[in-house]
């Protein structure tokens, strides 16, 4: 059973764009498949990296805020923003252990929502040959947000490497397979 949402004008659309980028839609799979692979290799790793790097990003808009909020003389309500991003930077970076946690749980709701988005995707990709590649995707996605907080909180630290790993592998395989039937 096919889904058809849109008009004709819709699918020519998708169809045009697939077609026209096809390149692009290849390079970002493969990307994300080799990043995938490399989660997967190394899921402790992976999960740490992701957790200093969230932390470092939101350390440096928090401190140049403060600054700036300093320089300006501006109001003390422009420091309240710039201080919840210093203290979640800090948390992530000073906690790493915790830091993971947290951030497996907000993988968990990610991959929830994308999920339910790549699942509609696939219904507006129904019209093209290997538009269940996306739909395979989505339903992935639902499942390692189940397995994230079923297990919950002793699979926390190593699975939320495997889990961005398995969802970049066939995120990246759905792009592809999108691709090579188009």
């Amino acid at each position: 059973m096919k889904i058809w949402l849109g008009n004709s004008n819709t699918r020519q659309q998708l169809a045009d764009n697939i077609n026209q980028y096809k390149t692009i839609y290849r390079i970002n799979g493969f990307i994300f498949l080799v990043l995938g692979l490399l989660c997967l290799l190394a899921p402790m790793v992976a999960a740490e990296v992701l957790n200093y790097l969230i932390g470092g990003l939101l350390l440096v808009p928090a401190l140049i805020q403060i600054s700036l909020s300093y320089v300006t003389k501006r109001h003390w309500s422009y420091y309240i923003g710039s201080t919840i991003y210093l203290i979640a930077g800090l948390f992530l970076i000073l906690r790493p252990n915790e830091g993971v946690m947290v951030l497996a749980a907000v993988v968990g709701i990610f991959l929830l929502l994308q999920g339910c988005v790549q699942i509609f995707s696939a219904a507006l990709y129904a019209p093209f040959r290997g538009w269940q590649w996306v739909l395979f995707s989505g339903l992935v996605s639902l499942a390692l947000a189940g397995i994230i907080y079923s297990g919950w909180p002793a699979t926390g630290v190593w699975l939320l490497g495997i889990m961005l790993g398995v969802n970049f592998v066939v995120f990246g395989l759905s792009m592809i397979m999108l691709t090579r039937y188009s």
